[in-house]
């Protein structure tokens, strides 16, 4: 499957949940953080960075008021930037995303009220 197609197919699923709650699940390491988000919008979002490695260059923000489960914070710029420049996996349908990077595993499933 090309890029192009998994890009589509993320926006597919994201539009659905455009106006719902969703929980977050970032893995990485021996380190799990969860972060519930009410998603207002999402963007394709492609950045210039000083090329350290770590910031990653293209991401899908996630755009709502949201917290994080374990300590209730709020999210900073009521914003989540899940990276997708180096996705190694996509996995994506109505009940959740799958997304392997280099670095952590992301999964996002919707939390209907």
């Amino acid at each position: 499957m090309c890029a192009a197609h998994k890009h589509n197919e993320l926006e597919q699923i994201l539009d659905q949940w455009v106006g719902h709650r969703i929980l977050i699940t970032k893995e990485e390491k021996d380190d799990i953080d969860q972060t519930v988000i009410d998603l207002k919008a999402y963007q394709h979002k492609v950045y210039e960075h000083s090329g350290d490695g770590y910031l990653p260059k293209a991401v899908y923000q996630l755009v709502g008021d949201g917290r994080t489960v374990d300590g209730g914070a709020p999210l900073p710029y009521d914003a989540f930037d899940i990276p997708v420049d180096d996705a190694r996996e996509l996995l994506c349908d109505p009940e959740g995303v799958f997304l392997r990077t280099d670095r952590a595993l992301y999964t996002l499933t919707p939390l209907y009220h």
